[in-house]
């Protein structure tokens, strides 16, 4: 079972579809180094491949197996098993209200770490003062 990073680029893989390691190193914010090696133990324990890039012969597209697809689906299921049990004594309310926070804080710390968070004020978005 994948754990930690790989996990989580086991996860955009599984429900993004095939990307570049560039891609997801983007994705994630982590260095393209950091991901080139996490996906490697991912090929290794065959739970991703790399194919061909059909849009450009000389990429590489890295795409979930069917063990990863199921590794990723037992993950998921186990953490939300897990969710459910934290939160069983929770009201329909206090899980609605976490879920909007949540996805909030998401929001704001995936705006927060854009690369475009340093745009002048009113400057198109991708350019910085």
């Amino acid at each position: 079972m994948p754990d930690g990073g790989d996990r989580l680029l086991l996860a955009y893989l599984a429900m993004e579809g095939p990307r570049r390691v560039t891609d997801l190193a983007a994705m994630t914010y982590l260095d393209v180094s950091t991901v080139s090696r996490q996906i490697a133990s991912l090929v290794q324990r065959g739970l991703v491949e790399r194919r061909p890039d059909p849009s450009d012969g000389r990429g590489t597209l890295l795409a979930v197996t069917q063990a990863g697809t199921q590794a990723f689906e037992i993950y998921r299921s186990r953490r939300q098993a897990d969710l459910d049990r934290v939160t069983r004594d929770w009201s329909a309310d206090e899980r609605q209200t976490l879920v909007h926070l949540l996805g909030r804080f998401n929001d704001d710390l995936e705006r927060d770490q854009s690369p475009t968070r340093d745009a002048a004020p009113g400057a198109p978005e991708g350019r910085t003062a």
